[in-house]
């Protein structure tokens, strides 16, 4: 297990192979005017290139977090990088032996040492990349996160206040709408019970007219035709008047003639009662309905409770019909009410 101060020590090895490299650059390495074209190595500049490239990669790593066998490892291969170019500026071409096939020789190393040095740099390259990569992705995913929540907060806020909106104009809607199927359907139970008791009525005026006429025909008939019938058709009886039987038929004819005149007197009372509830029902009608155009038309409030209480004295409050004996014109409670207020408020 290395300790901190061994990798500080890797760190600092690692930097003094660095710094071998910052006077040397791949145009100075070719020497093609030193040795000329036959001894230079031109075409191994690519390579070079490459592997100041490599370097250059390895100087820009910030080496912190990275484990002391990593450090080494980068450490090897730059100073093989290193020892390879010291090699190449120290090539003489008036060298002892073969000095072409030493250049050669030297010129096929080249990209076989690229190749060696290329896999261990890049994976610990790699292995800090990845970390910090990592990292970077996830910082770009929490601020993706953070963004989407912070949006979606901001959506929920507005859906929120378009509910709220929304539930004010349908919970305005429904009162409205039961506001109108109430005043329809008391508006509608009303008409009922006024063409209940004005077809009632009908039939007790019909019932009054038929016994006012048997009433009056039993009474003709008791004044003429029935002295007709005793004098032609029993003459036997306009002899001396027998009391008792006059008495008799007398009470006879008072008991019919009574029971149709209290049947037509008690018809017509039932078809005046009719007839009031009638009239009255029909204004209730009248009131339910014409209140929902009055309050519709405007939209002043005092307007609309003033129609409203004249609806409710029209509804609850006396209403005369003509139908009905010892009626008079009465203050409702309704009207009192809104005339007390507007005198508060002149006042």
């Amino acid at each position: 297990m290395s300790t901190i101060e061994q990798e500080q020590e890797a760190r600092a090895e690692l930097k003094v192979q660095l710094e071998r490299f910052e006077s040397h650059d791949s145009n100075g390495l070719a020497r093609d005017e030193e040795l000329g074209i036959a001894y230079s190595f031109v075409e191994s500049v690519p390579y070079f290139e490459r592997i100041f490239a490599l370097i250059n990669e390895v100087r820009e790593l910030d080496t912190e977090g990275i484990p002391k066998n990593l450090i080494v490892v980068l450490k090897n291969n730059v100073e093989k990088a290193a020892n390879l170019f010291d090699i190449v500026l120290n090539f003489d071409a008036k060298m002892d032996g073969n000095p072409a096939q030493a250049r050669d020789q030297l010129v096929g190393e080249i990209p076989t040492m690229y190749e060696e040095i290329y896999g261990p740099i890049k994976n610990v390259l790699g292995y800090s990349s990845n970390d910090s990569e990592f990292l970077s992705n996830r910082t770009k995913q929490a601020d993706i996160a953070l963004k989407e929540l912070n949006d979606a907060r901001a959506a929920v806020q507005t859906l929120k206040g378009k509910i709220e909106t929304d539930t004010e104009e349908i919970l305005k809607s429904m009162r409205e709408a039961a506001g109108k199927t109430g005043v329809s359907k008391h508006s509608t139970n009303f008409a009922s019970e006024a063409g209940h008791h004005e077809t009632t009525a009908k039939w007790w005026m019909g019932g009054t007219i038929a016994l006012g006429g048997l009433a009056l025909l039993f009474a003709a008939f008791n004044a003429w035709i029935s002295k007709w019938v005793n004098n032609f058709l029993f003459p036997d009886l306009s002899a001396a008047p027998n009391i008792e039987e006059t008495i008799q038929v007398g009470l006879t004819k008072f008991l019919i003639f009574s029971i149709l005149i209290f049947g037509m007197t008690w018809a017509a009372k039932n078809y005046r009662a009719h007839r009031h509830n009638f009239v009255v029902n029909k204004h209730r009608q009248n009131a339910l309905t014409t209140f929902e155009t009055f309050a519709s038309a405007t939209e002043d409030e005092e307007t609309t409770n003033a129609v409203l209480l004249r609806t409710t004295d029209a509804i609850f409050g006396h209403t005369s019909s003509g139908y009905s004996s010892g009626e008079s014109e009465k203050v409702g409670g309704a009207q009192i009410m809104e005339i007390v207020r507007n005198s508060t408020k002149s006042g």
